[in-house]
């Protein structure tokens, strides 16, 4: 009958907006979802850089941190005066990295 049809044309139009109400909250998830991603791998870079700041490698014993300078600064054959007294260079730069390397270097007068 027409009034059948029409309900059935009524349930349709409702099961059509249905599909377009789904289709832009799923649209809205994705972007929230592609936003959530970025930053996710933003602060999973972060964490990766600064990771590094733990790592052994950059708290070697002195002993072993004073040889690796030694052997670097035999081979260097820059020199710069400082009053008179030859200092190797490397030597000098080696010990401006950090206070940990300057502390190493000045404790270790072979390198002078």
């Amino acid at each position: 009958t027409e009034q059948e049809n029409a309900r059935v044309n009524q349930i349709l139009h409702d099961a059509e907006s249905d599909f377009a109400n789904y289709d832009a909250e799923i649209a809205r998830l994705e972007a929230a979802l592609s936003v959530l991603i970025h930053k996710r791998k933003c602060l999973q870079d972060y964490v990766a850089r600064h990771r590094s700041l733990l790592a052994p490698v950059r708290r070697p014993p002195p002993e072993v941190l004073s040889l690796i300078f030694l052997t670097h600064c035999r081979q260097s054959t820059n020199e710069i005066v400082f009053g008179g007294l030859g200092h190797t260079l490397s030597s000098v730069v080696l010990s401006q990295v950090s206070i940990g390397w300057r502390r190493v270097a000045l404790g270790s007068p072979r390198l002078w």
